[in-house]
């Protein structure tokens, strides 16, 4: 080790410490914004409630049929696709 180097604390340690000009992070469980299971569940319920084909739901949203498939098996979309599937949920997701 060098005489420069600088050891500090571990991250661990620092959870909770209040700094004046710092709030306090809580790196507890992360926020999950997006959930893309959540939403493939809902993009599979509409193509199953409506007796769609992949197909036929790629006319009706303008998501290619493998995408869709993609999505309802839990993978996330692209921020395109996203937008045209909620459209195509019709339900503001």
């Amino acid at each position: 080790m060098s005489e420069y180097a600088q050891t500090g604390p571990e991250p661990q340690d620092l959870v909770g410490l209040r700094s004046p000009n710092h709030p306090v992070i809580d790196t507890s469980r992360p926020r999950r914004l997006f959930d893309p299971v959540k939403f493939g569940r809902r993009v599979a319920a509409k193509v199953r409630r409506e007796r769609l084909s992949y197909r036929e739901a790629e006319a009706q949203s303008g998501v290619d049929h493998a995408i869709i498939h993609r999505v309802a098996s839990g993978k996330p979309p692209t921020v395109e696709n996203y937008l045209r599937l909620v459209r195509w949920l019709g339900d503001g997701a």
